[in-house]
């Protein structure tokens, strides 16, 4: 995988994703590695919950704070699995300015490969993190969400002689590369974890917060206030091989995504969904609790 890179330059977190390729298995889990793959977009930094207008929180109260917690430093619940088998981070991005309609280089990436000596890694990653971030907010630049591209990227360039567990941190509506601020990339992420799938990759799912921009019009125009957590619950089913369910969360793309009407899906979907378990995260107790058994399940 492409170093952490220099904070606030573009190309510096990696242009390109080096992935996992190249690091070394071992351990006691049957050669197993584990990457989490985590969102960076400036939602990552917000709070859960209302703050009041103008007040500003420490790190440690947002959602990247809960994710630190949780997977870096001696009270960690990634701290025990250290040595037991590779882990890394990756945080997934993609940056512009207010002048550029799509990012000029996507996805990016701040990357740490997986290794058995995970410990100190994780603490410098998540320290990189933070700084990279508000180098691009001093410098009035959004980072973007491109999940699928990144997804594709990761899988592709990860060789592993044992199991693969990608570890898909995720908040708010997906972006692709070129679809930005909306439902277009929820069926291509979808895709995208179930073609990981198909190439040997296990994704589990965390989804951070709730987000209202998922619900969605069901039979006789009621709404359905849980198109967040079916999305969660069909990205875990095709991180595991299950059947997908219905494609419901993905009407919102029908009239939001160019001319196709209603769009076109490139996920395969089923009529009853499987029931793979997924991760909502509100709190640093949900975080530190959805690591910790995901990690118990790759090696117990």
């Amino acid at each position: 995988m492409s170093g952490a890179g220099t904070a606030g330059k573009i190309g510096a977190a990696g242009s390109a994703h080096g992935g996992a390729g190249g690091a070394l298995g071992g351990g006691s889990c049957a050669g197993a590695q584990v990457l989490f793959l985590i969102q960076r977009s400036g939602a990552l930094f917000e709070q859960p919950g209302l703050v009041n207008f103008g007040e500003t929180l420490p790190v440690e109260a947002s959602y990247f704070g809960f994710l630190q917690a949780a997977l870096a430093g001696d009270s960690s619940a990634a701290k025990p699995y250290g040595g037991k088998f590779p882990i890394g981070v990756s945080f997934l991005f993609a940056v512009r300015d207010a002048t550029t309609p799509l990012p000029l280089v996507c996805p990016q990436f701040a990357a740490t490969a997986p290794s058995l000596q995970s410990d100190s890694a994780l603490v410098t990653a998540f320290t990189q993190g933070v700084a990279a971030h508000a180098a691009l907010v001093s410098a009035k630049q959004k980072e973007e969400a491109p999940v699928p591209e990144a997804i594709a990227s990761a899988v592709a360039s990860w060789s592993a002689s044992g199991p693969r567990h990608l570890v898909l941190i995720t908040m708010a509506m997906p972006d692709t590369c070129t679809q930005l601020d909306g439902p277009c990339g929820i069926d291509a992420t979808v895709n995208a974890v179930q073609v990981a799938r198909a190439a040997g990759v296990t994704t589990h799912v965390i989804g951070l917060g709730d987000h209202l921009q998922f619900n969605y019009l069901g039979a006789e125009d009621v709404a359905v206030e849980t198109g967040y957590e079916e999305y969660l619950q069909q990205l875990a089913n095709a991180g595991s091989g299950k059947p997908l369910g219905p494609a419901n969360v993905e009407k919102l793309q029908d009239y939001a995504c160019g001319s196709a009407m209603p769009a076109t899906l490139t996920a395969t979907y089923s009529a009853t969904p499987g029931d793979a378990k997924y991760y909502q995260v509100k709190t640093a107790t949900d975080a530190k609790t959805a690591v910790a058994e995901i990690l118990a399940g790759v090696c117990p």
